[in-house]
Formats: structure tokens, sequence, C-alpha cells
């Protein structure tokens, strides 16, 4: 009898320790900070982020790629800041590898068409020069155009720093929601 509730105590705690190590590999909350994302994420929200969608793995015959798919254009990511990696940041993609960006009047451009963006509620009314989305980088502006500190002004974000997709905001309870992309 006590030999059986040992061997279920030992099962039970592995159980619960390969969950843990599984859910700190795949999923990790993040705070919203700032209003570069309002109204869509405000100050103070909390998020749930994918991390095992983007993963890097190899593929057979060589090369690499991503586990479930690479970030996509709309998709809301958090990355590490590439000014300053100690900071996370989370922003939508407006850029994948390959395209052509380019703002006119607050208007953003993508491969020559401007884009419909029913989530920016206060558009800025800036202009940058056209840029080419370079391999493993992404091109990211935050939704409020106005307090955005993004990729307008500190370049790319590498595909080495994208921690993950932001899936579901969780905190407070009446702002629970999943965070689909707009196509």
């Amino acid at each position: 009898m006590m030999r059986a509730l040992v061997r279920e105590l030992i099962e039970t705690i592995l159980l619960a320790l390969a969950v843990y190590i599984a859910l700190q590999f795949s999923i990790q909350p993040y705070r919203v900070e700032g209003s570069s994302m309002t109204p869509g994420l405000t100050e103070g929200e909390y998020l749930l982020v994918n991390k095992m969608v983007y993963w890097d793995v190899p593929l057979i015959g060589g090369g690499d790629g991503y586990l479930l798919q690479p970030p996509r254009f709309g998709d809301v990511i958090v990355f590490q800041f590439p000014v300053d990696p100690t900071r996370n940041f989370v922003k939508r993609v407006i850029g994948v590898p390959g395209d052509t960006i380019k703002i006119e009047s607050g208007v953003v451009f993508v491969n020559g068409e401007a884009l419909v963006e029913p989530y920016v509620t206060k558009p800025d009314i800036g202009h940058t020069r056209e840029v080419v989305v370079p391999p493993d980088s992404y091109f990211v502006l935050g939704d409020n155009r106005r307090a955005s500190d993004d990729s307008r002004s500190w370049g790319m974000v590498p595909r080495a720093n994208v921690i993950g997709h932001a899936w579901v905001s969780y905190w407070p309870p009446e702002q629970l929601k999943e965070l689909l992309p707009f196509y």
C-alpha cells in the first residue's frame, strides 16, 4: 500500500514537472506597457504569448524553417527591442521579408498597395522613404501611430528577436480576447 502511494506521488510530481517545463517553453506572459497599441491593447493588460508557433526547426535535407508558421502580415508579436534587447515590445507585423514598405501622409503602402487598417484610430501624418524588408526581418508598427516607437524610427526586427505571437489577452478579465490578425 505504501509503495503504491509513493509511486503515485512520484508519478504526479514528474507529470507536474513535465507540464511546467512544457508551458515555460511554449507560453509566456507579457504585460503591455505604454499606449502604442491602443485601442486594441491597453496599458497594464496581460497577454499570453505563444512562443512555439514561430520556433525555428531544422528541415529535412538541411536549412531551417518554422515549427508551424513564420510571422505573417497582421500578426501581433512580442519581440526583444533591437536597440535594447533587455526590453520587450509588442507591435503589429506590417512587412515580411521581401515586402516594400512606404508611408505617405500617414498611409502605409505595402508592395504599392495602400493598407486598410481598421485597428488604427489615431493615424500619423508622417512619411518614410521606401524600404525593402530584408531576409529574416520584419517591419512592425504600433496601432496608435502617434504614440508608437517602431520600425519607422529604429528599423527592422530581426527574426532572432521575435519571442512569439501575442495570442490571448487574459487580464483584466473584461478584456479577455483572442488576438487574431487582420487580413
